[in-house]
């Protein structure tokens, strides 16, 4: 949507002529997907016009935002995203704090009225909301009162975020620091557990241990999200050759946020577990691939609808842009595939997603429907009898390659292409070097310079320190 016009309000007098215009506007802008309905108040796979703290997946209708705020929620929404390109729906937490702060005080919302006064209530319902995520929400709020000002949409004022940013433990030293660390970073004896697991070899593994292992194996050869393994192709695996003429193997992964598809080169040191990973998955999915593809040249719509409403391709929620068939996906399997409580239904097609990947790798939090025990689901770790403790979250892998990366003096660019970010700015948040590693590649940078006097009569360690703090430390 590189192409969006910008709103540009026409009278300078009118506000709230100057609000429906925008919200005629907004109507006219392409849908943010080809299944949003823009009528809708739940735009599927987008966001649902739900109060605050209302569940995700709540369609009460008690539940939803005030009729008098939807028109105005749609409309911010949808602009916002289409000119800013954006993913997330962060907009709707300034939208729904605002609802809030207006209604305990007004039978309706009027956003032409906004003022100060609303946002300051807004900002503390945030507050006591949101807890750590209210920086964010108070930055949407300023966002939005630069927006409706900008807009003429109200009178002028001007508003700031009052809520402070949380504290930086990314580079904290002491206790604080080493939680912060630790709470990224993934448990190694649980690591340990899952290689020891998929060392047992194919055969003794059931479909789901295959599943898991073998995904956690790719996640572990270059950084993605963990949902990114999701949309491989069954030829993921790329072979060239490095400038000295050796062998090299990467990843064709497609990253999210703006990346697109991009090759990830793998260690040398990790290119046969990847190789046998994608082999183990390969076996998995190939009855599944084998029946999309008689589903292909069948030509038997009915057939098809029945297997996914959106045959040949895969609807993935989080990637609609993607456009990968049933028939080329590495991770396409029959519904009910991995249930050991039901019997699988091979008329159908599946493909997991990221909850099914996280929810196998703790301890189930799951209750059954008509009480608050547990549901009998164990986790990878239960099942092959490791302690019941043990924990690892897809994203915090990711986290561990870009510190090992940081650790070895990759450099920014190259991390950031290699981690599939748009910005190498970001690369400092998964960063979780100890101090103990700062101090040891401040050492060894020192080692290299002699403590004699430069062309300046400086000594050569202040030569030594400004070129590791800004080259060695990313400041």
């Amino acid at each position: 949507m590189t192409n969006v016009v910008l709103f540009t309000p026409k009278s300078e007098l009118d506000k709230k002529q100057n609000l429906q215009d925008f919200l005629n506007f907004a109507k006219q802008l392409p849908p943010l997907s080809q299944e949003m309905d823009y009528d809708s108040n739940y735009w599927k796979g987008i966001v649902n016009f739900t109060k605050l703290g209302v569940n995700a997946r709540d369609k009460n209708p008690e539940n939803l935002l005030h009729p008098s705020i939807i028109p105005f929620a749609k409309a911010y929404v949808i602009y916002c995203k289409s000119v800013e390109k954006t993913k997330n729906t962060h907009q709707l937490k300034a939208i729904r704090v605002i609802e809030k702060a207006i209604l305990q005080r007004h039978p309706d919302i009027d956003v032409t009225q906004i003022d100060s006064n609303v946002l300051d209530r807004a900002a503390q319902i945030a507050l006591e909301t949101y807890g750590t995520g209210s920086y964010q929400a108070g930055c949407h709020l300023e966002k939005l009162q630069t927006f409706l000002v900008n807009k003429k949409i109200v009178e002028y004022f001007s508003w700031k975020n009052p809520i402070k940013r949380p504290e930086d433990t990314i580079e904290k030293v002491g206790k604080k620091g080493k939680e912060a660390r630790d709470k990224r970073l993934p448990d190694e004896d649980a690591l340990l557990a899952i290689a020891e697991i998929f060392a047992l070899g194919e055969e003794n593994l059931s479909p789901r241990d295959i599943f898991i292992t073998s995904t956690i194996t790719l996640l572990l050869s270059a950084p993605a999200r963990g949902s990114e393994p999701l949309y491989l192709k069954t030829d993921c695996l790329h072979y060239d050759k490095d400038k000295d003429g050796n062998p090299a193997v990467g990843l064709k992964w497609y990253s999210g946020k703006g990346y697109g598809y991009e090759v990830k080169w793998i260690a040398s040191a990790m290119v046969p577990c990847t190789e046998e990973a994608v082999k183990r998955l390969k076996n998995l999915s190939s009855e599944s691939r084998e029946y999309a593809i008689s589903l292909e040249k069948s030509g038997n719509p009915n057939t098809q609808r029945r297997a996914s409403t959106t045959f040949p391709y895969i609807d993935f929620k989080k990637a609609p842009e993607m456009t990968l068939k049933w028939s080329d996906a590495l991770y396409v399997y029959f519904c009910d595939q991995f249930n050991l409580q039901r019997k699988t239904n091979k008329t159908r097609l599946w493909i997991p997603t990221i909850n099914t990947l996280n929810e196998d790798l703790a301890k189930t939090k799951k209750t059954t429907k008509n009480s608050d025990d547990l549901v009998n689901v164990l986790s990878l770790f239960e099942r092959h009898n490791y302690p019941s403790h043990y924990k690892v979250t897809s994203h915090q892998l990711r986290h561990l390659l870009s510190t090992i990366a940081k650790v070895n003096g990759m450099e920014d660019e190259l991390h950031s292409k290699w981690a599939g970010r748009a910005d190498a700015k970001q690369n400092r948040i998964y960063n979780h070097k100890t101090p103990e590693q700062y101090n040891q590649q401040y050492r060894q940078h020192l080692d290299k310079y002699e403590l004699s006097s430069n062309e300046n009569g400086f000594p050569l360690w202040q030569d030594s320190c400004h070129h590791l703090k800004f080259n060695q430390l990313g400041a």
